[in-house]
């Protein structure tokens, strides 16, 4: 959670005013692109038959990247850049992490906004993480889970890169999301409808609104 919701600071700290809604898109499209390698990568090297030879190579290839990537972090990240990128930006403020939190509880707005994606986020997750389970009994294997897992993944990083494009330009920010939100039932409604047997591209395409949306 601390690395997902440090995008929008990240975007403040480094980014000019026009610039941070589409540096905060594409910050966000990291963890769903880490989720679509996730997804894939598991179903080529673990079989229905897995031995713990297949599990030792998946470990090291998931260590082996987490290292890189750490030691990359540590050696050119730097908290703060040369210079400000607005006046703004000059002097940070306090956070009161106590008093702020309270403040928030109290604006039903926050809260409006805090449960509809909180619902967006869990229904997203138990998708991508129970779709084998999902699509199982209609005859797909743990292979056509990871390709569709994938597809819903990528789905969604070209859906944020675009709609962040948008809203840079627009800021019609409750207009997209109203729209995204009846995207994402119907393409819901479209999956469950779709969900039978030989049904492989149509149910990709499903899958992939759902990303999409």
């Amino acid at each position: 959670p601390f690395f997902l919701n440090s995008t929008a600071l990240f975007a403040a700290r480094w980014f000019a005013p026009s610039q941070r809604d589409i540096a905060t898109a594409i910050c966000s499209m990291a963890n769903p692109l880490g989720l679509a390698i996730g997804s894939l990568v598991p179903s080529l090297i673990i079989n229905d038959n897995p031995t713990w030879k297949d599990f030792f190579v998946l470990l090291i290839i998931e260590s082996g990247l987490t290292l890189v990537s750490t030691l990359l972090l540590l050696m050119i990240f730097q908290s703060d850049p040369p210079t400000p990128p607005s006046p703004s930006e000059e002097h940070h403020q306090i956070i009161n992490l106590k008093e702020d939190l309270a403040n928030l509880l109290r604006n039903y707005q926050y809260l409006i906004l805090l449960i509809g994606f909180s619902l967006g986020l869990a229904l997203f997750n138990s998708i991508t993480t129970l779709l084998f389970q999902l699509i199982q009994p209609s005859g797909y294997s743990s292979e056509d889970a990871g390709i569709f897992g994938a597809v819903v993944i990528v789905a969604g990083l070209f859906s944020a890169f675009l709609v962040g494009i948008i809203m840079d330009k627009t800021h019609a920010y409750r207009l997209i999301l109203k729209i995204l939100l009846i995207g994402a039932c119907g393409s819901g409604i479209f999956f469950v409808l779709i969900l039978r047997p030989s049904q492989y591209y149509p149910l990709a395409v499903s899958i992939g609104l759902m990303g999409f949306f």
